[in-house]
């Protein structure tokens, strides 16, 4: 899934990457300073202050400075993402967003915890390569839909939001769906399409994929019990959440704790 990763300067103002066509995603964060892409016969892209990049699989680009100064750098290179970030490429090649020192320096620590992990990769390795596409992928969701909000107030995103906060603060309590769409004051053929037209995904499986990176998080942060974590994520059988956290991750809770406190 990961497929190259790197970080440090680069010096595009002297040495620009030409332009070829890549056979993955690339995301690229500029640290400090910052470039742009150039496409084929269209030139480089329009000069802005956005500062991570994701490109799809068939956009051919290079990369130049627009500074004439170095510039430090973060890239990933994935050979998926996620279907509701890959749908806001059905018509864009390339996009970018401008994000806070913050996320770039987490980016950025993503980067050189992983570069050399590529290089010598271990059984848990597609493990920690998906927590970090997710996350990234999450990081430019969560910018867009940012700038959505404040050029276009969305009703269904916000219902949405509702929901999605509602389903985290009763995690515990194992909540149904029906129940959920009760709270909202919807029936759960509407609050699916709500769903689905915001997220790109089912109430349900919007609420598995939040029960799994919480249940990751307590894996790797805390020291309670897996049958503990289940409880808290809402499942009230040891083995059901087994199923689901290998199904989503491919390995055992006990499997992932294991392997976090090795590399701790």
């Amino acid at each position: 899934m990961l497929h190259y990763c790197s970080s440090g300067t680069r010096n595009y103002h002297l040495r620009p990457v030409k332009t070829h066509l890549r056979h993955y995603w690339e995301f690229q964060f500029f640290i400090g300073g910052r470039s742009c892409p150039s496409f084929p016969g269209s030139g480089r892209f329009p000069e802005n202050e956005n500062n991570f990049w994701i490109l799809r699989p068939d956009c051919a680009h290079g990369w130049h400075e627009t500074e004439n100064k170095a510039c430090d750098v973060a890239v990933f290179h994935f050979s998926e993402v996620p279907e509701t970030l890959g749908r806001l490429f059905n018509s864009n090649a390339a996009l970018a967003v401008t994000l806070p020192q913050k996320l770039l320096d987490e980016a950025h620590d993503l980067a050189r915890h992983h570069g050399s992990e590529v290089l010598n990769p271990d059984a848990l390795s597609p493990v920690r390569y998906r927590l970090c596409l997710d996350r990234l992928s999450l990081i430019f969701l969560e910018e867009m839909n940012r700038q959505r909000e404040i050029s276009n107030p969305s009703r269904e995103k916000m219902i949405c939001d509702a929901a999605i906060a509602w389903m985290c603060s009763h995690m515990e309590e194992g909540p149904k769906i029906q129940e959920l769409a009760e709270k909202m004051g919807y029936n759960i053929s509407h609050l699916r399409r709500i769903f689905q037209e915001i997220t790109g995904e089912s109430p349900h499986k919007e609420l598995t994929i939040r029960r799994m990176i919480r249940a990751a998080e307590l894996l790797k942060s805390g020291t309670n019990t897996v049958i503990d974590i289940s409880m808290a994520c809402g499942y009230h059988s040891h083995s059901a959440f087994t199923r689901a956290f290998k199904g989503y991750y491919g390995v055992s809770p006990s499997e992932f704790r294991k392997q976090e406190k090795t590399l701790a």
